[in-house]
């Protein structure tokens, strides 16, 4: 981007075509855009400078596959571990009443993912 900012400063033909400067006219600032751009270049400086928190934002953004796919694991081994005790459960008698009641957890299983709906983007 450097390198076009520099062709334009320095009106360089050879490194402009005309498809590209279409395109820049595009991301001009109207004269109305210009004028908020100075009302808050004199009151709020800092403002102008967001660039600058962007920086981290792309490798922030991904997921990484290895991480997600951990824990996609854990929560498979714990969902299979409470599908035992309900099952181990069954034999207990009134004292597992309450725990019976608890068979839900097939319900909670869409809510944290299915990883064979789900789609992970790799980091």
């Amino acid at each position: 981007m450097l390198y076009f900012q520099n062709a334009v400063l320095a009106l360089d033909s050879s490194a402009l075509d005309i498809d590209l400067v279409e395109n820049l006219i595009k991301f001009c600032p109207a004269k109305e855009e210009m004028t908020m751009l100075k009302l808050i270049a004199e009151k709020m400086p800092e403002l102008l400078d967001f660039d600058k928190d962007l920086v981290h934002l792309e490798a922030a953004s991904k997921i990484q596959l290895k991480s997600l796919a951990e824990e996609m694991q854990a929560v498979s081994k714990g969902l299979e571990k409470v599908e035992q005790e309900v099952t181990a459960s069954e034999n207990d008698g009134a004292i597992s009443a309450g725990f019976q009641k608890g068979r839900s957890a097939d319900s909670l299983s869409p809510y944290f993912g299915d990883p064979a709906r789900c789609p992970f983007e790799q980091g």
